[in-house]
C-alpha cells in the first residue's frame, strides 16, 4: 500500500491557492524515494484537487467523524499543513493539535505563522505546540524571524513556491509595443489591508482610459479567482465596477477574463500581456515569472516583501500593522533604481497613489520602457529563489522518508482515535474557554 499523506489546506479557491497547495505536492512527489498518494483535509470539497480525497475539516474539528474518515485517518503516514498561514482562522492550526495528538508526524510548509494575533500569555502554549512539528518553512520573514528568536530550531526561510515555475518560464523580449496588451488583476480589499473604494476604482478606471486614447492599449480586466459567471468569484464584481467606470466608447477595447487555474497554463496566459497592474500576488508573481513587467499596488505587506526580493525601488507599503485609515499620509518611497543607478522609481504604488490617475499611468509608460537589464535581475533572483524553495524541498523529502521507514518498520504508529474524540470533545473546548478567560485579565 502506498504511504498517505494527510494535507491540510484552506481551499483552492483562487489560482493562488492552486497554485501553492499543486506545487507543494508536486515537489514532494518529485523529492520523494517511494510513491504517496495525498487526502485533503479542508473546509470545502471544492477545496481539494480531487473531490475524492476530501476530508470534511469541520468534522475533524467538531468531533464527528463523517463515514469511513476514521480508517482513512488510521492509514495516514504523516500530515502536510500549506499553503497559507497556520494561526489565521485558528482552523488550521487546531487540526494541527488533533493530528499531533494522534501521533501524525507534521510538517508546516506555508505563508507564516502568524505570531502578532497571539495574545501574550499564550505564546509559550503555541511555542511549545510548535516544537513537535518536524520542520517548519515559512514564506514571510517575520514570521521565520519571530519563531527563531523565540528559540525554534526547525524554522526555515522560505520563498514563494511560485517559484518552482521559474525553469518553465516562456522565452520573453524586452517590451517595446506601441499598442499596449495591459493585464489588470484587481481584489475586494480585504481585513488588515489598505482600504480603497470609489475613489481609487474611479481612479483606476481613469488610469485605463488615458492608456487607451494616448497609448492605443488594449485592457484586459483578468479574475484570479475562477471563471466568468462562477459562483464565489470574488474578483469579477471588482473588475466589473472598474469597467462600468470607464468611458463606454472605450468599451471595444476592455474585456473580462479569467486566468486558468492550471499553473502552466496561467503563466503561458499571462506571459502574451505587455504589463499587469494589480494587487493579487500570484497574478504578479505568475506575470513576472513569464517575464512580463509589473506595477504592483502595495495593498498588503506581502506586496512589498515580494517586491524587495529583487532588490528594487520599493513603496513604503503597508505597516505590519494594516491600520491605514482615513488621512493616513502614505507616500512613495523614493529609491533609485537598483539596475543602472538612474533615479527613475520602479517600486510598488503605496494606497495614497491609487487615486491618481496620472501616477498609475505614469508606472505603467515606466514598466512598459523598463531598463533592459531588469528582466535579467529579476530572473537571476528567481534562479536563487527556486534553489532555496527545492532544497527545503529535499530537506523535508528526507525528513519524511525517515518517517516512513520508521513507520513501516512498527516504531510510529499512529495512536487510537479514543484520545482524539477525547480531546476534541472535552479537552478542546475547556482551552478555547480558559483562553476567553485570559483574554480578559
Amino acid at each position: 500500500m502506498q504511504p498517505n499523506i494527510l494535507h491540510v489546506h484552506a481551499s483552492c479557491h483562487n489560482v493562488g491557492d492552486y497554485l501553492l497547495v499543486s506545487q507543494l505536492r508536486g515537489a514532494l512527489r518529485g523529492a520523494l524515494a517511494s510513491e504517496v498518494q495525498f487526502t485533503s483535509i479542508t473546509p470545502r470539497r471544492e477545496g481539494a484537487l480531487d473531490p475524492r480525497e476530501w476530508i470534511d475539516q469541520t468534522g475533524l474539528l467538531g468531533g464527528r467523524l463523517e463515514p469511513g474518515m476514521e480508517s482513512r485517518l488510521s492509514q495516514a503516514s504523516l500530515a502536510v499543513i500549506g499553503g497559507g498561514d497556520l494561526l489565521t482562522g485558528r482552523a488550521s492550526f487546531r487540526l494541527f493539535r488533533v493530528l499531533a495528538a494522534l501521533g501524525l508526524p507534521l510538517y508546516f510548509l506555508g505563508v507564516g505563522v502568524n505570531m502578532q494575533s497571539v495574545r501574550p500569555r499564550m505564546r509559550r502554549p503555541l511555542l511549545r505546540e510548535l516544537r513537535k512539528a518536524r520542520l517548519i518553512v515559512t514564506r514571510e520573514e517575520a514570521s521565520t524571524r519571530a519563531l527563531t528568536e523565540a528559540g525554534l530550531s526547525n524554522v526555515r526561510s522560505g520563498v514563494d513556491l511560485s517559484v518552482l515555475l521559474h525553469a518553465k518560464e516562456p522565452a520573453r523580449g524586452v517590451v517595446t509595443a506601441s499598442s499596449p496588451c495591459v493585464a489588470v488583476s484587481l481584489r475586494a480589499p480585504e481585513r488588515n489591508t489598505a482600504r480603497w473604494g470609489q475613489t481609487e476604482y474611479q481612479a483606476i478606471a481613469s488610469a485605463l482610459d488615458r492608456l487607451i486614447r494616448e497609448d492605443g492599449a488594449r485592457v484586459e480586466l483578468v479574475s484570479m479567482t475562477g471563471p466568468v459567471g462562477a459562483a464565489g468569484n470574488d474578483d469579477i464584481p471588482v473588475l466589473r465596477t472598474v469597467r462600468d467606470l470607464m468611458d463606454p466608447t472605450l468599451h471595444d477595447s476592455t474585456s473580462v477574463d479569467a486566468v486558468p487555474q492550471e499553473p502552466e497554463a496561467a503563466v503561458q496566459y499571462l506571459a502574451r500581456f505587455d504589463v499587469l497592474v494589480g494587487m493579487r500576488l500570484h497574478a504578479l508573481a505568475l506575470a513576472s515569472l513569464a517575464g512580463v513587467p509589473v506595477v504592483p499596488f502595495a495593498y498588503s505587506p506581502k506586496i512589498d516583501s515580494w517586491w524587495a526580493q529583487f532588490g528594487l525601488g520599493r513603496s513604503s507599503g503597508i505597516p505590519e500593522s494594516g491600520d491605514i485609515g482615513e488621512g493616513s499620509d502614505v507616500h512613495q518611497s523614493r529609491g533609485t533604481d537598483a539596475i543602472g543607478g538612474s533615479d527613475v522609481v520602479r517600486g510598488p504604488l503605496a494606497p495614497g497613489e491609487w487615486s491618481s490617475p496620472e501616477r498609475i499611468v505614469e508606472a505603467v509608460r515606466l514598466a512598459l520602457h523598463r531598463s533592459p537589464n531588469e528582466r535579467d535581475v529579476i530572473s537571476r533572483s528567481y534562479a536563487r529563489q527556486d534553489a532555496t524553495a527545492r532544497a527545503h524541498i529535499s530537506e523535508a523529502a528526507a525528513l519524511m522518508s525517515e518517517d516512513l521507514q520508521s513507520i513501516g518498520s512498527g516504531s510510529n504508529s499512529v495512536r487510537g482515535l479514543g484520545g482524539y474524540r477525547l480531546q476534541t470533545r472535552c479537552i478542546e473546548p475547556l482551552r478555547d474557554v480558559l483562553e476567553r478567560i485570559l483574554a480578559r485579565l
